[in-house]
């Protein structure tokens, strides 16, 4: 997959309506498309390698805290002489810096950089987590495979087979990244992560719609009835 498309899409329940209101037509047009998918950057609904941050079910940005460690370092191996080098890291938590906090054990502000943060960064951080638990299969390059022949036994028919087998596939990924950098395929797949943010918004709508259809019909057949009764 291109760099571009090495992306996240977290669309917004609070964002829904706009989305509603967003005529579809836009997208098939350049200028539309370039506008739509520009919103959905601006907005955090895409996030990427790119993003300064995330936008937290509340509407804010929360960014990733910084903890900060120690490197000691001996430089003398007669003297111990001793340098002490501080060093920042990411803590793994998303904090918004906002004062929505009420428990005792801080001062009731979301990080900045460490410490408690509130609901709606918690689960950034959940969402975080189920990324990058999804376990992804790793295999032998086939470059591999052949490296090992070189001093080990002769390879049996299978092995070639299978080997040959990766070859194949290592081809049609290559080819399938190659063809997917194009402008035309870009474009297209923009266009359908914005349809599909359209599309997102409507399902998320259609079940209340369903509802209200339902509540309002039962009146309905209730005068129906009390009319065929009538003599």
């Amino acid at each position: 997959m291109s760099i571009q498309f090495d992306i996240t899409m977290r669309p917004e329940i609070r964002l829904d309506a706009k989305w509603l209101k967003t005529d579809l037509k836009r997208l098939l047009y350049r200028d539309g498309l370039a506008e739509l998918w520009n919103e959905m950057v601006r907005d955090g609904e895409i996030v990427g390698s790119f993003s300064d941050g995330l936008v937290n079910a509340a509407g804010v940005i929360a960014r990733k805290g910084l903890s900060n460690f120690t490197l000691i370092i001996h430089t003398s191996y007669i003297h111990i002489d001793t340098d002490y080098i501080l060093f920042q890291r990411e803590s793994g938590h998303y904090y918004c810096n906002m004062g929505v906090l009420t428990c005792p054990c801080c001062n009731g502000i979301c990080g900045p950089q460490n410490g408690c943060n509130c609901g709606p960064c918690q689960k950034l951080d959940e969402e975080e987590a189920a990324r990058t638990n999804v376990s992804v299969e790793k295999r032998k390059s086939a470059e591999q495979i052949m490296d090992s022949w070189l001093w080990g036994s002769q390879p049996s028919i299978c092995d070639l087979t299978t080997c040959i087998n990766l070859l194949i596939k290592e081809q049609r990924k290559l080819c399938y990244e190659v063809a997917n950098s194009t402008l035309s395929a870009t474009r297209l797949r923009q266009r359908l992560v914005v349809a599909r943010r359209y599309f997102t918004a409507l399902s998320r709508h259609k079940p209340q719609e369903t509802k209200d259809v339902s509540t309002t019909s039962k009146p309905t057949a209730k005068l129906q009835k009390m009319y065929n009764n009538q003599p």
